[in-house]
């Protein structure tokens, strides 16, 4: 009688560990695949968000030139009403 017991659970262990090992197989298999797949979106990510703060300089670099063209036309207007209210 023992020795049914201890085959029974001689296989039960065997399968458990076989669904185990080959459970961890497909799950690392699995978890390289996404990593994988979301370093690719993040990297695609990264480089459209350069490239949108690059867009963003250049424009804000080219307001930055008209504010500064705007108020040197300021300062110019000043020194003339500064000059005439002597």
């Amino acid at each position: 009688m023992w020795e049914y017991v201890i085959g029974g659970a001689t296989i039960f262990g065997f399968i458990v560990t076989a669904g185990a090992w080959i459970n961890g197989r497909l799950t690392r298999k699995a978890m390289a695949e996404l990593i994988r797949s979301e370093g690719k979106i993040t990297r695609d990510l990264i480089r459209s968000e350069g490239e949108i703060t690059r867009e963003l300089i250049k424009e804000l670099s080219a307001q930055h030139r008209t504010m500064v063209e705007i108020l040197k036309r300021m300062d110019a207007k000043l020194d003339i009403l500064i000059e005439r209210s002597k």
